[in-house]
């Protein structure tokens, strides 16, 4: 049976057949990808946690479309696959630095780590303010401190 194998092109073939400006192209549309589905999963679940009392239903109604519902469920449901699709996102992202820069590992482990890094950057953006809001207190504020720094894709 291995005999009937063919060798075909490996990853390395591919990346190396592409350009430098097609790769950073797909570099930066992955990374725009991930960030965006990070910070669309982080702002479901901090309008979730925040607006989720009574005077300020009406907020979570603009965001989530009705009233009666609690925007905690909302949150559960809506964020974890924006979530998935950043780490998908971002998962191929590495993988393409890890391809493109495979004969210079410490060039890719620091390209790889300000990836990470700018990520978990553009998310603390978002996610920072909302833990000084004035309805983040106590298990509120673990929650959003937790999308920081355990949900962020990284």
């Amino acid at each position: 049976l291995e005999d009937e194998l063919e060798e075909g092109p490996t990853l390395a073939d591919l990346a190396g057949a592409c350009s430098p400006a097609t790769r950073v192209g797909l570099g930066a549309l992955r990374f725009s990808v991930a960030t965006m589905a990070s910070l669309i999963s982080a702002m479901y679940i901090g309008f979730g946690v925040l607006y989720d009392t009574e005077e300020n239903r009406w907020l979570g109604a603009m965001v989530f479309g009705a009233v009666d519902t609690p925007g905690s469920l909302f949150a559960a449901f809506q964020a974890p696959p924006f979530a998935l699709v950043a780490v998908v996102a971002l998962r191929d992202l590495l993988r393409q630095v890890a391809t493109t820069y495979a004969a210079t590992p410490c060039r890719k482990r620091a390209i790889q780590a300000a990836v990470v890094g700018l990520m978990w950057l553009m998310t603390a953006v978002v996610v920072g303010p909302l833990t000084m809001h004035p309805a983040a207190t106590g298990s509120t504020t673990v929650i959003l401190l937790s999308v920081l720094f355990v949900w962020t894709p990284g």
